[in-house]
């Protein structure tokens, strides 16, 4: 929960930092054809073209430099859809995929996690026409690139609420998984697509769509 807690501070705190630009985004897309899945759902999804900003550190010194530094150098690619008509952002994180199913392990290792050093990326959806990047003067320990994120299946659901309530909707998804005779085959995802810059909304309101990469057992 911990964890948790700590990206939804550092996206409430772009809003600071960011201004209008980060408003605008915030308002995420229209959210009608998102109501599927509210309940998990399994299916193929194609690869897709990344702006990406990878890190590693303690979450409260390179989360929000790595937000910052996927939107400026975003905003200043030619050709990409602007305000709130662009995508939602999307972060890989290494380590809180497949978290023990008892309840206190798994508390226990999310409060790890949130003491630990943090690996991920951030990113977000390009046109295949972007073939370079300006300047980012992105230094240690960010890197900037364009690249593919490959997905093939996936397992996916929509969590509505705050970011520290998330962990029912992810057992959720797990025993989805399960179910269906899959296992998690890659690292937790999240796709934030209403959050603290949406006018007027709540916590409660918030919309994230949480996805991992799947494979048939044997």
């Amino acid at each position: 929960m911990k964890a948790l807690l700590v990206v939804g501070i550092v996206v409430a705190a772009l809003l600071v930092v960011g201004g209008g630009a980060y408003l605008l985004f915030l308002r995420g897309p229209d959210l009608s054809g998102y109501d599927g899945l509210k309940n998990p759902q399994i299916s193929h999804k194609d690869s897709v073209r990344m702006l990406e900003v990878s890190f590693r550190g303690k979450p409260e010194r390179v989360l929000m430099p790595a937000f910052n530094l996927l939107f400026k150098t975003y905003y200043a690619l030619p050709g990409v859809k602007k305000g709130p008509e662009q995508p939602a952002p999307i972060a890989r994180f290494k380590g809180l995929a497949g978290l023990p199913k008892d309840p206190e392990e798994r508390a226990k290792a999310l409060a790890g996690f949130a003491d630990a050093d943090w690996q991920g990326v951030v990113g977000l959806p390009v046109p295949e026409a972007v073939a370079s990047l300006p300047a980012t003067g992105a230094a240690e320990p960010f890197t900037v690139r364009l690249t593919a994120w490959e997905y093939g299946e996936v397992a996916e659901i929509l969590h509505v609420g705050s970011y520290e309530s998330e962990i029912p909707t992810i057992a959720r998804l797990e025993e989805h998984i399960k179910s269906q005779g899959y296992a998690i085959s890659g690292e937790h995802e999240e796709e934030y697509l209403r959050g603290p810059g949406t006018p007027f909304a709540r916590p409660e309101s918030y919309r994230t769509i949480i996805r991992y990469p799947v494979t048939k057992g044997r």
